[in-house]
């Protein structure tokens, strides 16, 4: 038996509560940076899905200006000639 086994604090039971005291410390630290790390991320996916629904938007915009625009597309008859001067030349 062992002093500590009496009630009895030894130098290797003190040495190992600082031990203890310390990893407790620094298990806390780490559970803080990562929960502030989690909320960093939680923004910017916030951040990114608002931006990603943004554009969807502008996107299916822009898509169907350009459907517009191709169906309303002048046939070969009605198209200017590109080589053909203006008339107010």
């Amino acid at each position: 038996m062992t002093h500590s086994d009496y009630g009895f604090l030894v130098a290797t039971d003190i040495g190992r509560i600082g031990f203890m005291e310390d990893r407790l410390v620094e298990l806390e630290q780490k559970v803080a940076f990562l929960e502030r790390h989690v909320e960093e991320q939680d923004t910017e996916m916030l951040r990114l899905s608002r931006l990603f629904n943004q554009l969807s938007v502008k996107l299916e915009r822009a898509e169907e200006r350009i459907r517009d625009l191709t169906n309303n597309e002048p046939s070969d008859g009605d198209r200017l000639n590109l080589h053909e001067k203006p008339p107010h030349y």
